[in-house]
Parts: structure tokens; sequence; C-alpha cells
């Protein structure tokens, strides 16, 4: 069995201790990461990890420790500096590993609910040989030349673009600057700079973005850009999608010149099962909102005019608020959420209010490969002062009760639900869409502003056939004693929820 516990480990102590000198680092001694594995190598006093083991929950190791080509999980804990050569590291949840780690190749795989010190990767940028048998090792990094500190993300700069019935066709190029070396800069400097074709207008912002520590972010943004409280309703790509081909856009608008103060944790590596994480984030906000008009943007099919955008309360809106994002990955399962409170107090801005926000997605995947999907959105103010316009929601069409029209129900008050399940048929296999499947939807949801009667939730019936990433789906109001269905043929992305209201 290659597996060995820490128990076996210790009682190999002395094989480890011998063989304590045999790994040997040249090149790219500035290199954090290869920096800290040069140190654990110099002082000598480390434990050698070179077949897969498994750190039990009771296991401790005082001294440092070298991840040599093996695949080491930690249950326990770790309390020196940890170098990771080859190797792969996992730290399971409630394990501790509080020292830095560096990773000169491999990975390491922390789980949100561990205790876990900053992880030092190798600039991905040098090249790594590793040779030598298997009791010396010697590794020699390779430092290509220097690369320029200007950033250009995207392709050359260029984000996706975005369609809208007020914007039209929005264009993003950006440029950052890398203040301290590395691709993940400590200090960095963005510019993005954005083109609106319908009103012919330009826009864009500068943000600057300091990692103090590990997963850890504090970025300060000025812009002016168009906003919307809507972005719950479906993606950005898909609703950009949807206004193109068919004139339906799901969200309203208004403009900003915005000032944003956020100190964030950011996102872990990819979650492996049974992992999750949460991310919190404060800041202040402080912007000065505008309305905006409808246009007339091209689209393929437009049978009449484009929905109207309505206004909104403009002036100064200064806000600090504390938001989350959450996530968890199970087998069968997986679970992504986000909430924000908002609070704007009368004597920092035009407007007084407090809102909290909130939106999950739920999925599972059942007997026989079925699915089922559940999204849910709620919107509320606290404290009885009404929000302003900009921060109203809506529902009704596309998005929420395609058999109401667009925004029919609208308010600082919003709670929507939507429960999908999905019924593969796996015995037909159609060309290039492989085997379609069943879709049986049910959607409840209303909106309302403060002061008014909470009216009763409306609901949709939905069945139809889903094409990999083309739907035709039929919806019904169940409550109608004459059942006047609606067709939807379009494209579909996969079922999400987001808030990001900042």
């Amino acid at each position: 069995m290659r597996h060995l516990s820490i128990g076996i480990l210790l009682a190999l102590a002395g094989v480890t201790e011998a063989l304590a000198q045999t790994i040997t680092i040249d090149g790219a001694a500035d290199d954090p990461a290869a920096a800290l594995v040069q140190g654990i190598l110099d002082r000598g006093a480390y434990q050698l990890l070179d077949r897969d083991t498994v750190l039990t929950a009771t296991d401790r190791i005082t001294s440092d420790v070298v991840v040599l080509e093996a695949r080491v999980t930690v249950e326990g804990r770790i309390d020196g500096e940890v170098g990771v050569v080859g190797g792969e590291l996992f730290i399971r949840p409630r394990a501790s590993v509080p020292g830095p780690i560096g990773v000169i190749s491999g990975g390491v795989f922390p789980s949100g609910l561990a205790e876990v010190g900053e992880i030092i990767y190798l600039d991905p940028r040098i090249q790594e040989t590793v040779e030598g048998p298997a009791s010396r090792r010697a590794v020699t990094l390779t430092r290509p030349p220097r690369r320029s500190a200007l950033r250009l993300p995207g392709f050359f700069g260029f984000g996706v673009p975005t369609y809208d019935r007020v914007d039209g066709l929005s264009l993003f190029w950006s440029a950052g600057l890398a203040l301290t070396g590395g691709d993940t800069a400590r200090v960095s400097l963005t510019g993005t700079g954005a083109y609106r074709t319908e009103r012919n207008r330009l826009g864009g912002g500068v943000e600057l973005a300091i990692r103090p520590w590990s997963r850890g972010l504090i970025s300060a943004r000025v812009e002016r850009g168009t906003f919307s409280s809507d972005t719950w309703i479906r993606g950005t790509l898909e609703n950009s999608l949807a206004a193109l081909f068919v004139a339906s856009d799901a969200r309203d608008y208004f403009e900003s010149d915005a000032a944003t103060l956020t100190l964030a944790r950011t996102p872990p590596p990819p979650l492996i099962q049974g992992e999750g994480y949460f991310l919190p984030r404060i800041g202040v906000h402080a912007s000065r909102d505008r309305s905006l008009t409808t246009g007339n943007p091209w689209a393929f099919r437009n049978d009449d005019e484009w929905r109207f955008n309505p206004t909104i309360d403009e002036g100064e809106l200064v806000s600090v608020f504390g938001a989350a994002d959450a996530a968890w990955l199970g087998v069968t399962s997986s679970f992504t959420g986000s909430a924000s409170l908002e609070w704007s107090p009368a004597s920092m801005g035009d407007f007084e209010f407090a809102q909290l926000r909130s939106s999950i997605a739920w999925r599972m995947l059942a007997l026989y490969q079925h699915r089922i999907e559940v999204r849910g959105y709620l919107q509320l103010p606290l404290g009885g002062e009404e929000a302003p316009l900009q921060r109203w929601s809506f529902v009704g069409g596309a998005g929420t009760l395609p058999t109401f029209p667009t925004a029919t129900f609208r308010g600082d008050h919003v709670a929507f639900v939507e429960t999908v399940y999905t019924i593969p048929i796996v015995h037909l296999q159609l060309p290039l869409v492989g085997p379609p499947s069943i879709r049986l939807l049910h959607a409840a949801g209303t909106a309302w502003r403060s002061g008014a009667e909470q009216p009763p939730l409306e609901q949709n019936l939905a069945a139809g056939l889903d094409l990999s990433l083309l739907e035709l789906m039929v919806y019904v109001d169940p409550t109608e004693s004459a059942l006047d269905p609606v067709f939807k043929l379009g494209g579909r992305l996969p079922l999400g929820a987001g808030c990001q209201p900042f």
C-alpha cells in the first residue's frame, strides 16, 4: 500500500534526515517561491514526504516539510514552512498549515474551511527541469527575459462586448500595469475604456488593486459606466444575445460616475468534492446617478419599439456595504449564493435607505441522470425607508415570468424562485447536440414598493425540449381559466445566480 500514515513516516525519520540534502535547486534565487523552498533546504531540519501520504487529524509535524513528487493529504497540522516540488498537497477541512507554502511545481488544493498560510507559486514564466535518480533530485530553474510590466487582459486588451437597448453595442479595452512583479502582482493599476455606440459616448475607469496577503484584496475604483440592478434575472452574455437577436432586454439601466473602495477575500483555487468557500467583502460606494433613455439599436428581429427605460431618482448616493459570496461542491450537488447589505444614511448623500439583496442557485443530479435546479432572488428594504428607483428591480417577462409583460411588477421589494427538472432522453442521439432533454419548470415571484400591500405570488408553469444550448419552451399561467400559452425559442446558458450590486 503506497499511502503512509504519519506514524510510519516518523518511524522512518532517520531515513528522512539522511535524504535531507539530496534535493538541490539552482537558478531563479530571487523568485519568492524558490527562495522559500531553498530556505527550507538550507536549514536542513525538515521532513521529506516522497511517497503518497495521509496526515490524519491527530498527526502533527512541528518541523518544515518538503513534498517531493508525491500526493500528500493533510487532515492534521504542520507547524513549519512547506515546499512542494512536483507534488500535490491537499489540505482538508479543519486541517492547519499556518506557515507559508512555496510551490516549485505541482499544486496546493486548500479547503476553505482549513487554516492555510500564504501560498506562493513559482513565477509561471520560469522553466523548471528535474533531473537525477530518486535519491538525488536536482531542480534547475531558468528565468526567461524579464517581461514588460504592461498587461493586456482578454484578447489584446479587448473584453467581451455587450448589447442592450440603451447603449447598443458597448466595446471595452483594458490595459494594466504590474507595479510589483509577477502575473499576480501585489500592486497593480488597470485602466478600462468603453465606447457606447448608440449614445456615441465614452466611459471607463481606473482601478488600483493591492494584495496585502494571500487571498486578500484592497481595491479602489473610479469609473463612469452604465449600471443595472437587474443582473440577477439573466447573465450579461445571455441578455446581450437576446437583445441582439430578438430585441429582448431583461434589464433597466442608469448611468453613474462612481467611486468604490473594497476590502475583500479573493476566490480559492477550483473546488474539489466536499469543499466550499465563504468570501466576505466590505466597502464604501459613492456615485452621482443619472437617468438614461431608450435608444433604437438594430436587432435581427424587432417587431415593435424597444421597451421604455424608466427614469431613476437622480442625485448623489453614498453608502457603506457588506457582502459575501459562498459556494459548496458535493458529489452530486452544488450550491452558490451571495448576499449584500447596503446602508445609505441621510447625512452622507441625497438618499436614506438600507437594502438587503440575496441570490442562490442549487443543483442536484438525481436518479437516471435526471437534474434538479433551483434559483432564487430576494430583495428587501430594511428600516422602513423606500430605496431610490436605481435600487428597484422587477418581475415579469423573459427570465422570470414570460406570460406577463416585462417589468409588470416593479418595486424595492422583490421575491422570485424558479425550479427546473430535466429528464435526459439518453437513448436518442441527435447530430451535433447529442441527447435531447425534457425540461419541466415552475416559477413564482412578484415585486412591490414600500408602503404598498404585498401582492400574491404570480406563477408560471412550463414544459419543453432542451437541445444543448437551444431550447423550446411553452409557458402558461396556471391561475388563468383560459390558458394562453407563450412559446419561447432561444438559447440557454447554464442556470446560475449572482448578486453583484457594486
